[in-house]
């Protein structure tokens, strides 16, 4: 079990400067993928159509796209070889498998309701978005749940 705020005590300035240098070179990198971003608006071979199976994309959206795509298997890999951690009781062996399930269930009702309940253009940038902030919002649900229950099974 990580402790978090203890390592936040302890390394403050790493976490500060991580979360600086992380905001920083997003937004740098917004400026490249982004219609109305700063080298977007300046360097026109960002703002042309490239044609991908009779579809239309800028150049800048594949570039959006292919690094997110990049990004993620990146993430995917370091997180598949993080050292695995035995339970220290039996019982515990699902926890991880049950999460998983929930928050896959979870991010998919979420990502109905909002399929549901909000226009869509059938865009490709409005679909991803609503797949990540299903699966963000699923997480956080999730964490509020178990700190909640957490607080009732103690006392």
């Amino acid at each position: 079990h990580f402790d978090w705020l203890n390592y936040l005590k302890k390394n403050w300035a790493i976490v500060f400067c991580s979360i600086l240098i992380g905001a920083c070179t997003h937004l740098f990198w917004d400026s490249f993928t982004s219609g109305n971003g700063y080298f977007v608006t300046r360097n026109p071979v960002l703002e042309t159509q490239l044609t991908i199976f009779n579809t239309p994309f800028y150049v800048y959206k594949i570039i959006k796209h292919l690094s997110s795509l990049i990004g993620s298997i990146i993430l995917f890999i370091l997180l598949i070889r993080l050292p695995k951690q035995h339970p220290q009781h039996p019982k515990s062996d699902h926890s991880n498998t049950y999460y998983w399930l929930f928050h896959t269930l979870l991010a998919l009702i979420i990502f109905l309701f909002q399929i549901a309940l909000y226009s869509h253009s059938g865009s490709l940038n409005g679909l991803i978005k609503k797949i990540v902030s299903s699966g963000l919002f699923s997480i956080l649900l999730i964490s509020i749940g178990y700190r909640l229950s957490a607080k009732v099974v103690t006392k």
